[in-house]
This record gives C-alpha cells, sequence and structure tokens, in this order.
C-alpha cells in the first residue's frame, strides 16, 4: 500500500512509532511497533481501536499484561527446522517463550468480558505441554542436561560416579601416605587435560611415578597422573565421551521435537 511519505513525516509517525517500540515489554513487540503503519480501511482501524480500549481496560483493572519470559525465538526455529541442534539455553529460551504465550493466553481469557476482541485473539495461540514437559524432565534452569533426560544418560553418569570414586580412593591414598606426603606441594588432587593429577614438588619426580601432564610457571610444581591411576582415567575419559554423545542425542530428540510440524497441541 502507497502512502504520502510527507504527510507521515509531518506527523513524525516514525518518532510516534519509536515511542511505542521504546514502551514494549520484549524486542518482539519492538519489531512489531516499528513496523506498523497507517490504514485507510475504516473496520481496521475500528479493529485497532477496539483492541486498544481494550488493554487500557485490563492494564486500567490489573496493571500489567503477564509478558514476562518472552524471547525472540525465530532463529532457533530456523536452526531446528535444518536440523541443527539447540543449545540447552536455547531450548530454556524457548520453552519461556511458549509458556509464555500460554499464560498470556489464559490470563486473557479469563478477561474475555472486559477484552472480547483480545480474548479471541489469544485463542488461536498454540499450546505444546509435551514439549515443555520433555524440557522441564531434561534440563535444569541453569542449563544442565538431567540425569532423568534419557536412561542411557543416567546410565553412563552412574558408571562415571562410581569410576570416579575407584580414582580418588587411589589419589586419596597416595595423598595420606606418610612416604609421598613430603613430595607433593599441596595435599590435593588437580584437573589438568581433564586427568586427576597430583602437583608434585619437581625433584620427587621419579620418585611419584606416571605422566607429567603439565608444571607450574616457576617449574617447581609438576603435575603428574600417577601410574596407578592412568587406566583408570582412561576408563573415565571414554565414559565421559559416551555422555557427551547421550548429551546431544538428548539435545537432538528436543531440537527434532520443536522442529516437527505434527507436534500436538
Amino acid at each position: 500500500m502507497d502512502f504520502d511519505e510527507h504527510s507521515l513525516r509531518v506527523l513524525e509517525f516514525a518518532q510516534i512509532s519509536e515511542k511505542l517500540a521504546e514502551r514494549t515489554a520484549c524486542s518482539l513487540g519492538a519489531e512489531r511497533a516499528r513496523e506498523l503503519l497507517p490504514t485507510p480501511l475504516f473496520a481496521f482501524v475500528t479493529e485497532r481501536q477496539q483492541e486498544t480500549a481494550e488493554a487500557v481496560r485490563i492494564l486500567d483493572d490489573h496493571g500489567s499484561f503477564p509478558l514476562g519470559g518472552i524471547h525472540d525465538i525465530r532463529p532457533y526455529l530456523v536452526r531446528a527446522g535444518i536440523g541443527q541442534n539447540l543449545t540447552p539455553h536455547e531450548l530454556l529460551d524457548t520453552a519461556s517463550t511458549l509458556d509464555g504465550c500460554v499464560r498470556l493466553k489464559n490470563f486473557l481469557v479469563r478477561h474475555t468480558e472486559k477484552a472480547p476482541l483480545l480474548a479471541d485473539r489469544a485463542k488461536a495461540i498454540s499450546e505444546f505441554p509435551q514439549f515443555l514437559s520433555d524440557v522441564e524432565m531434561s534440563l535444569s534452569r541453569s542449563g544442565d542436561v538431567l540425569d532423568s533426560a534419557s536412561p542411557a544418560l543416567a546410565s553412563v553418569r552412574s558408571q562415571i560416579r562410581i569410576q570416579l570414586k575407584r580414582i580418588d580412593e587411589k589419589l586419596t591414598a597416595i595423598l595420606s601416605s606418610s612416604t609421598t606426603r613430603g613430595m607433593l606441594m599441596e595435599t590435593t588432587v588437580v584437573l589438568r587435560d581433564g586427568r586427576r593429577c597430583l602437583p608434585v614438588k619437581a625433584e620427587f619426580k621419579r620418585a611419584i611415578g606416571g605422566i607429567v601432564h603439565d608444571q607450574s610457571s616457576s617449574g617447581q610444581t609438576l603435575f603428574i597422573e600417577p601410574t596407578v591411576v592412568v587406566q583408570a582415567n582412561n576408563e573415565l575419559r571414554q565414559l565421559e565421551s559416551v555422555e557427551a554423545r547421550e548429551i546431544e542425542k538428548v539435545l537432538a530428540r528436543l531440537t527434532a521435537h520443536l522442529a516437527r510440524n505434527d507436534t500436538k497441541v
């Protein structure tokens, strides 16, 4: 539709749109505000005025709309559509947005008497309870993939915990030994290259025995993986690789669920 650009400039329509955008609750609302254009259709004008009047009525009576937790998830949907796994935080943002839409829908439907047109609009909002439930079962609020995400993941993590206990027992025996205690810079276990090591004084390198993974900037401390735990650490790394693959499977499942066009409403 063609508009009189001169009239829009005189009316400062762009500035008005920007002021409206500044008062929106999220980036999607701001984008929509900036895209608004006048219309010569009387029915459309009347409809917009009714929507505005209903919104003002709700704001006067209830203070605000429940718009928290809504994000711009369009890039996530595009990536999901081409089979690219979303990250846990992207999936959480998506679930938060869908949940926020449901809250808004329920809020408006509850106030049908005050806002019949907005309530009618809200009824078209789809709900995805199965996806939301799956995300809740699979991801913590901080973005960690939970053991409950899959039986295979729970199983391998159980094996990892057992293996870690075995390694810690062997390292604790070295740490607590009166023979080796004086050879250590600290009586603690440190991680180097994902391997559990001991901080050994450089002059006792041969006495401890094992693989040197790193050294301090001064060269006085060597971070050695004792020979007694090398095989156990190898097995731990293999289990951690399995865990990483299982996590990717969980993310792939959640992403595919989101991408499916036949998601149950």
